[in-house]
């Protein structure tokens, strides 16, 4: 994930139990893998995004390093990959990509491919299980829905770890901001 530290999740042995659902998925036979602790380029989103996209040192103005520097599909594509773009998140194009990137993305899911619940990062993983099994030489980006605004749309309600959430605070995000 792009916005968060490994090392303050349980399943990396944190002592606060942090991510109990993930701990569940880790201890069924549904082929949950836990890739350890890895470092965020930065600590949002954007900026994130544009180093994975570009390989470039996010500064301001993040999204606009897309115009100026080739992305990883163009990479992928110069390589002879077949390109998979997805995204969990939203129909639309964005992190900086453009109608120009198209050229070099031969799939496009989106959330409408996916689904706008709880499973749609499930249903992107069987996808790219479905793929990699089936052929080689593929190149997969995968922005997955994970855990954002409305919060408790985005894991079981059985897993929650801190209720109450403070009322109407998508219209106030600073309620649920850890400063």
């Amino acid at each position: 994930d792009e916005s968060i530290r490994g090392d303050h999740l349980d399943i990396n042995g944190y002592s606060r139990p942090t991510t109990p659902y993930l701990r569940s998925l880790l201890a069924t036979e549904q082929g949950a893998h836990n890739f350890g602790v890895s470092v965020a380029g930065a600590t949002c989103i954007y900026p994130s995004n544009a180093l994975m996209l570009t390989g470039v040192q996010p500064g301001s103005n993040d999204f606009e390093l897309t115009k100026y520097y080739p992305t990883v599909f163009q990479y992928a594509k110069a390589m002879g990959y077949k390109t998979y773009y997805m995204d969990a998140q939203t129909n639309s194009l964005w992190n900086g990509l453009t109608d120009s990137d198209m050229l070099f993305i031969d799939v496009w899911l989106r959330k409408k491919d996916l689904g706008d619940d709880i499973q749609s990062d499930f249903r992107a993983a069987d996808r790219i299980s479905e793929i990699v099994a089936a052929s080689r030489g593929n190149f997969i980006v995968l922005n997955k829905r994970g855990v954002h605004f409305l919060y408790e749309n985005s894991y079981p309600k059985e897993m929650t770890v801190w209720p109450p959430l403070p009322g109407n605070y998508a219209n106030n995000p600073d309620l649920v901001k850890n400063y």
